[in-house]
């Protein structure tokens, strides 16, 4: 990742972003031996790989790996920056979903509407009737809703961390790659309630299958990822294919003030930038952002603060 902004970043297309971790280590190796050995043959060598992989990774990140589609989506992300410590307290349920509702008034007629992570804290069914208002007034004005939101599966008994799209859509998505001990426990009938760091809330998820559809709103074929899904490549790159563009929800408000969202936002980038896909991002407290096929933010909010985002996704194919 941190090869992201030089001329190295033209290689992520092509091998991905490990493909970036082997020339960093290729070179520092062919450095190294030339270093250590001083000769002249060595230094040569090391040299002329660093111009030839340079110049080519300049040269293919000019190349466009995907095509344009003539569709344009209009996307409204909503930061709500709700705490953590108030997100699973039902005392403050109602004054969640009013933020939430105020902050989307925002968007214009037929928005692409991006609510974060768990943004509605209750089930999916039972959230419904409570949503009812909004879904209203979104319809009337041709919006589309995307939102997370825990899901109780009545048949199965189950739990998952999901994504739907409750207005101008289609689409339920559940989190595939869960994290230990966040939202669940391994060994969990030993260990479970031996400290009350293995009793966090919905800590009890179980993760979705590896087939789901994407998601589907106002004609755009979306990958949908749930958190720190999207640091891995080969499920954002298995969710891309056939997709328009990508868009990823995050609740960071875990990491409090530390370098951890601007390093999972970096990793989104790197996840557009192999793609070669537009991809949206909306976090409960930040870094919200929009970021092109060639993994630059082109619109993002700030921290810590209620935010709402908008702006153009352009559909890539290829």
């Amino acid at each position: 990742y941190g090869y992201l902004n030089t001329s190295l970043a033209g290689w992520a297309p092509v091998g991905g972003g490990f493909s970036l971790s082997f020339i960093g280590c290729l070179l520092g190796c062919l450095w190294a031996l030339a270093i250590t050995q001083k000769r002249l043959r060595y230094g040569l060598t090391a040299a002329g790989a660093t111009l030839v992989i340079f110049g080519v990774g300049q040269f293919i990140n000019d190349h466009e790996w995907t095509q344009t589609k003539p569709s344009v989506s209009q996307v409204t992300i909503v930061q709500p920056n709700t705490p953590q410590a108030m997100k699973w307290n039902r005392r403050y349920y109602e004054s969640i979903l009013d933020n939430l509702a105020h902050l989307s008034e925002r968007a214009k007629p037929g928005d692409i509407i991006i609510w974060p992570e768990a943004a509605v804290p209750n089930y999916y069914h039972y959230a419904m009737d409570d949503l009812k208002p909004t879904l209203r007034r979104m319809n009337k004005q041709s919006q589309s809703l995307i939102s997370g939101i825990p899901f109780a599966n009545r048949a199965t008994q189950n739990y998952h961390n999901s994504i739907a799209v409750f207005a101008g859509g289609d689409g339920l998505y559940h989190k595939q790659r869960l994290v230990p001990f966040g939202e669940y426990v391994p060994l969990e009938p030993m260990i479970r309630g031996v400290i009350d760091f293995f009793d966090l809330p919905m800590s009890n998820f179980s993760a979705g299958d590896n087939r789901q559809a994407p998601l589907w709103a106002h004609n755009q074929i979306i990958a949908p990822s749930i958190c720190y899904e999207v640091v891995y490549p080969d499920l954002v790159a298995r969710g891309a294919r056939g997709s328009d563009w990508l868009l990823t929800i995050s609740n960071d408000t875990w990491f409090g003030d530390s370098i951890g969202p601007l390093q999972h936002m970096q990793m989104a980038q790197m996840r557009a930038l192999e793609t070669q896909r537009y991809l949206v991002r909306g976090t409960s407290n930040g870094i919200s952002a929009i970021v092109n096929p060639k993994g630059q933010i082109v619109g993002q909010t700030p921290q810590f603060e209620p935010a709402v985002l908008r702006g153009k996704v352009e559909s890539r194919q290829g």
